[in-house]
């Protein structure tokens, strides 16, 4: 038999085959990770200039420098250490209503195969005077003293009342009417009422300190407290009228019938600033109130229905000389029904402080006014639902 002869050759040729498929296809890899590696940081770098761009569009310092905002045509972008250039274009288009500005920013760059590639970007800007941004550091009225809080940086929670005196230690002091003794002292964190103290007649919240405190007793209370406005010129008053009631205040009083059991005494107690007798002058345009009450159970609650009390005058649904009562109340978070914060007819298992649980005073012809639902439609939008629905008698 005739041997075989240049089968090893055939053999290493095969494999040198094999293994320059193997090397070429590992080239490729390796080409296209280096170009998807190079597109990755391209874009990343792009977008970083976007972003830049807008957030120094973001930082003006007036509306005038807002209003000067504008497009522009391509423009080289000069970026150290880059492998490419970069050009940056944009667009800016105005609406009034809201006052906002569409900004698009678009840049485009060679990669490294000379193919174009693009990267877009858009943004919103407000245009609002950055100078209302301090009001946020301003103390909570023209008479805030040194020990008072301020509303921007106020540690304490949102009911507690603005006039109240911080006490320090977390506590603040709050006295509804300045000739009265009674004064409520506030856990700053939480807004419940944690003492009732006795004080001195004649001096308001500002003129409190720890000292001119009398008698205190604990007790864990609940606060409860809004507006009493009035609206006594018309018959037919509409949203503008539940929107901004102009008629002097009538003397009033509040009362809380309590349908949850088991509370302590007093169960609650409610003061006002309301007007002494009717047609005194200055002429008062609303009544602000606030009951705290004292809830039963582990955690403290309560449930019952608040009612305005008229001194001197008489509630009737009809007739030329009575008075009606609505409430400011309105399904604003849409979730299908009137919650406590909300102001529902009567209130249940309220288990923290309400604060705007507001009063229209009518004649007693008139309706309580509606109003047409929020909408954010521009600056002409309504922001504020002021509903109101009937309440007494």
């Amino acid at each position: 038999m005739k041997p075989v002869s240049g089968l090893a050759l055939i053999e290493v040729l095969v494999a040198m085959a094999v293994l320059a498929i193997g090397l070429g296809g590992t080239l490729r890899l390796q080409t296209w990770l280096r170009v998807g590696t190079d597109l990755s940081r391209q874009r990343a770098e792009a977008l970083r200039l976007a972003q830049d761009s807008h957030e120094s569009l973001r930082a003006y310092a007036s509306l005038a420098d807002w209003t000067a905002i504008a497009g522009h045509s391509p423009t080289g972008v000069a970026l150290t250490h880059a492998n490419t250039a970069y050009q940056l274009e944009r667009s800016v288009t105005t609406q009034t209503d809201p006052r906002l500005k569409h900004v698009s920013t678009v840049l485009s760059w060679p990669d490294r195969d000379g193919q174009q590639q693009q990267l877009q970007l858009d943004t919103l800007l407000v245009g609002q005077d950055p100078t209302l941004a301090a009001a946020l550091t301003l103390d909570r009225g023209a008479g805030a003293t040194a020990g008072s809080v301020g509303r921007g940086a106020s540690p304490r929670h949102a009911l507690i009342p603005a006039r109240a005196k911080s006490l320090g230690g977390g506590r603040s002091v709050f006295k509804p009417r300045a000739q009265d003794l009674l004064a409520w002292v506030f856990d700053d964190q939480t807004g419940s009422v944690v003492a009732r103290c006795d004080s001195t007649a004649g001096l308001s919240s500002a003129q409190l300190d720890a000292n001119s405190l009398g008698a205190c007793r604990a007790i864990a209370g609940l606060l409860i407290g809004g507006h009493v406005r009035f609206a006594l010129d018309t018959d037919s008053p509409g949203a503008g009228d539940a929107q901004n009631p102009l008629s002097p205040a009538l003397p009033l009083d509040l009362r809380l019938q309590l349908t949850s059991t088991g509370h302590p005494d007093p169960g609650w107690e409610c003061a006002d600033d309301a007007p002494d007798s009717i047609g005194g002058a200055p002429a008062q345009l609303g009544v602000i109130y606030h009951c705290v009450i004292q809830g039963a159970g582990l955690p403290p609650r309560w449930s019952g229905r608040l009612d305005i009390v008229p001194i001197g005058w008489t509630l009737a649904s009809s007739g030329v000389t009575g008075y009606r009562v609505c409430r400011y109340s309105a399904d604003h978070n849409r979730n299908g029904r009137i919650d406590n914060a909300e102001h529902p007819a009567s209130h249940a298992a309220v288990g923290e402080p309400l604060g705007d649980q507001n009063f229209l005073i009518l004649r007693a012809a008139a309706g309580c006014p509606t109003d047409s639902g929020v909408s954010f439609a521009g600056q002409g939008g309504n922001w504020l639902d002021d509903s109101s629905v009937a309440h007494q008698p």
